[in-house]
């Protein structure tokens, strides 16, 4: 973050709270102002008078002019804004906010990073796992969207995967058209936020809608070509859910729910990029061997990464990155462990350690996965991924109950003992638990003969 925008937002944010205002209300009051400014001085769309002229007016025409114009966002966009109202209540306030966005840099290159910076900044109380940007990009990455694909996000929160959706395909193609965007946000205000995210980066017609489509939604009313999703983690469901996805998938459980949401909504050989916590994996509950019955057999799940522990905010477990590519014959399922034993370099997150092992673990699939080759025993990616990655067979994984947990296929030391009868087991541990007996009884002696 801009260390000069980062200290005056948080002055900003302290001098709000003690009027009252909170978080949520200051980012909703901001982005607001920040569209207003962006549309007047880019679109043309809000009047002539130019957002230089508007912040000199007197304070009473200032509000009227500003009332119109949120009214106007509010039928052009669908979005309530309540939270505005309450700024006309105390001009003083207003005039402060938009002193700040007056104040803020307005180049196109810029704007939408220093808007970002300031969503995560007054987010950053709430456990909300929109701050892993690399994430977000490797997800893109696997996806490979395109402009004439539907790109999906069903759980937009600021909406910053559908930023990077459009970002990828900027990228690559020259005569961009805007592709077909579409995010779903159960929350007023981050819904409002993902439509502002997007439109300065130049989406000129995002879809944000202010919904939870585990209460209502048609598969034949909108599908996708790609979906990138975070799932939500560790809740249960205590609202209303649309009854055909219920019949589809007995169970309260939030995560399981949009898991069997996305695998509705996924099109014929459309792909896939979602994260998920690790409960879904190893699951007992016929909820959870379903739902990865779904992945294996008819979403052709490619790869299972498992993130750092503590990589997404929001989960109290690991997570992992799905990756399916649907209508595509899949015979092994590739792992990526990310995980090292004993190593402590991506605590801090977003640094350079952890974007190179997300570099390597990328180049290693579009090699083994991607390619169908094989890493040099000598290669810098062999070395560097040993004993991260390899493949499971899915006639494996089918049973027992299409269990996906990655430590249950991991290939390492523990090899030996995979496969072995339980009675067999138990005795080889009874005998090493009687040697380690025996060398500390030596021991003991021999260190006793040294002190005599």
């Amino acid at each position: 973050m801009n260390i000069v925008f980062k200290s005056k937002l948080r002055n900003f944010r302290d001098v709000m709270r003690l009027q009252g205002v909170d978080n949520m209300k200051t980012l909703e009051t901001l982005s607001v102002l920040i569209l207003i400014r962006w549309m007047r001085q880019n679109k043309g769309e809000m009047g002539q008078l130019s957002w230089s002229k508007l912040v000199e007016l007197p304070i009473n025409e200032m509000v009227q002019l500003l009332k119109k114009e949120v009214n106007f966002l509010r039928n052009q966009l669908h979005k309530k804004l309540h939270n505005f109202n309450q700024m006309y209540e105390n001009v003083n306030v207003l005039r402060e906010y938009v002193q700040f966005v007056n104040d803020m840099t307005f180049e196109h290159d810029e704007i939408g990073h220093l808007y970002r910076d300031m969503v995560e900044e007054l987010l950053s109380d709430k456990e909300t796992p929109f701050n892993n940007h690399h994430l977000g990009k490797v997800m893109v990455n696997f996806a490979r969207p395109h402009s004439k694909d539907v790109i999906l996000d069903p759980i937009a929160g600021p909406g910053w995967l559908l930023v990077e959706a459009y970002k990828f395909i900027l990228e690559r193609e020259r005569e961009l058209k805007d592709p077909l965007l579409i995010g779903m946000e159960i929350n007023n205000v981050l819904s409002f936020v993902a439509e502002v995210s997007l439109r300065l980066q130049g989406v000129t017609n995002p879809i944000i809608i202010t919904k939870d489509l585990l209460e209502k939604y048609n598969s034949e009313d909108i599908s996708a070509d790609v979906i990138l999703s975070i799932l939500p983690s560790g809740k249960r469901v205590d609202s209303f859910v649309e009854p055909t996805l219920h019949k589809k998938l007995d169970t309260d459980r939030e995560e399981l729910l949009n898991l069997q949401l996305v695998i509705e909504l996924l099109k014929p050989q459309g792909r896939c990029a979602i994260v998920v916590p690790d409960g879904v994996l190893s699951g007992n509950s016929p909820a959870h061997k379903k739902i990865r019955q779904q992945l294996v057999k008819e979403n052709n799940l490619q790869a299972i990464i498992s993130l750092p522990f503590g990589y997404i905010h929001s989960y109290s477990q690991h997570a992992s990155l799905l990756l399916l590519a649907k209508d595509i014959e899949i015979k092994r399922v590739w792992y990526y462990d990310m995980n090292g034993k004993n190593d402590r370099r991506f605590e801090m997150r977003e640094n350079d350690a952890l974007r190179e092992e997300f570099k390597l673990m990328q180049q290693a699939f579009q090699i083994q996965v991607l390619k169908q080759g094989e890493l040099g025993a000598d290669s810098e990616i062999e070395v560097a991924t040993k004993q991260k990655n390899w493949f499971v067979e899915v006639s494996k994984v089918e049973s027992p109950d299409y269990y996906l947990y990655p430590n249950f296929y991991r290939q390492n030391e523990d090899e030996q003992f995979r496969g072995k009868d339980s009675t067999l087991l138990l005795d080889e541990i009874t005998s090493l638990e009687g040697e380690i007996t025996t060398k500390i009884k030596i021991l003991e002696s021999l260190l006793e003969d040294w002190r005599k």
